[in-house]
């Protein structure tokens, strides 16, 4: 008889990153069962960076917790036998996976999504109305969906056995989508890549808002020229990016003596920033433990804002041509959603304070609808929890 463990299943991302983005799951996790399998399948993902055989960032995770890494298909195909695998998805779609996303279909492995961050996200096939499809790498990462829809119909690659999800609206037009409904008609087939959703709160609800005097003003860092924009276009040039930074650093001065509070800057995990660093001070802890703390947040267009939307923060959003469309898209949905008061960097920007905090109480109540739709969808049941129920009662007899 099989023995069921449950993991995760990561490519060459930190794991730093990756104890970050799922504490406060992994922590519940540690107390549920007795071990967690994190399996790093890098060095079986095509063209992927090879990191040092010795990760760093093992020390961070629960006691309980067990990393394997895996050179080779044939000691993964060895390690799952005998074992009934259920695996938080942490995987890409492209063609660089398909080998390794093979062999967990046919060693039987149960994905599971867990897609309860609230942010705004990208779409998942190339837009050729757009200059950026030309970008190989753009084409790369998105343009093969269609064929790896087509793997996953034909059972050649793994379907999601549950997505957790806190977006109510995504779901609604997943499950009325042309696969579900045609599953409903011909169950036989069962081409939906998502065999069952399931509502969960935003893992920022887990969050408990610590009442903290106001004394900083926090910007979230969004590099000019993230890995998520090099995905959809060609680089800046040096001078570009220099002009940007001058036009953000004076604007964040500006801001700062305006409020007569300091400049905080909450880094991206994944990047530096020298510009940023070297004029303000820099955030000792993660993003979402600073927000409390803030008077004020000031982002262009990350998601980490998600936090401080909940916690009724005012934001200050800003852009500038520089950014490049694809961060222009992401700053405009979030701008539209929340009505945020938006900054033209590229402009002279004269600040007022009447201004400023007369937008952002505006802005206040345009929160509410994006909070019941995305983030608290599902009451007060913490969804860490409830997630573990749910996995329970559907994988494991314990």
């Amino acid at each position: 008889m099989k023995n069921s463990i449950f993991g995760i299943v990561i490519d060459n991302q930190p794991l730093e990153v990756i104890y970050k983005y799922y504490k406060e799951l992994f922590s519940e996790i540690s107390k549920n069962f007795n071990n967690f399998y994190v399996i790093d399948l890098s060095d079986l993902v095509f063209f992927q960076k090879q990191k040092s055989k010795k990760k760093i960032g093992k020390n961070l995770f629960p006691k309980n917790f067990i990393y394997k890494r895996f050179s080779n298909l044939n000691d993964l195909t060895l390690f799952l036998k005998n074992k009934n695998l259920i695996a938080i998805n942490n995987l890409g779609k492209n063609p660089d996976y398909f080998w390794v996303l093979r062999c967990l279909k046919k060693n039987n492995v149960k994905l599971i999504n867990i897609l309860n961050t609230g942010e705004i996200g990208v779409q998942t096939t190339v837009d050729f109305s757009k200059k950026s499809f030309i970008n190989w790498k753009n084409f790369h990462n998105r343009g093969f969906y269609i064929l790896f829809r087509m793997l996953t119909i034909l059972n050649i690659l793994p379907k999601i056995e549950i997505t957790f999800h806190s977006n109510i609206e995504v779901i609604e037009r997943l499950n009325n989508s042309f696969t579900k409904n045609f599953d409903k008609i011909f169950p036989f087939f069962k081409i939906s890549y998502v065999k069952k959703f399931i509502k969960i709160n935003s893992r920022s609800t887990t969050l408990k808002r610590k009442k903290i005097k106001s004394s900083y003003i926090l910007f979230i860092d969004c590099p000019i020229m993230s890995g998520d924009r090099l995905i959809f276009e060609e680089s800046n040039s040096k001078l570009d990016e220099k002009i940007f930074y001058k036009n953000l650093i004076s604007f964040l001065k500006n801001l700062s003596k305006l409020y007569k509070k300091k400049i905080v800057i909450s880094l991206h995990p994944k990047y530096k920033n020298k510009y940023l660093q070297n004029t303000f001070k820099v955030a000792s802890k993660p993003t979402r433990e600073m927000i409390d703390g803030a008077g004020l947040v000031v982002f262009s267009a990350s998601g980490a804002i998600i936090d401080a939307v909940l916690k009724r923060k005012k934001i200050i959003n800003f852009y500038s041509k520089l950014q490049g469309d694809f961060q222009l898209e992401m700053n405009k949905k979030y701008v539209e959603k929340l009505n945020l008061y938006s900054i033209n960097l590229d402009e002279k920007v004269i600040l007022s304070k009447k201004i400023i905090n007369k937008h952002t109480k505006q802005s206040l109540k345009a929160y509410n609808k994006f909070i019941k739709s995305r983030l608290v969808v599902d009451g007060n049941i913490d969804p860490n929890k409830k997630i573990i129920k749910i996995l329970k009662k559907n994988f494991f007899k314990l």
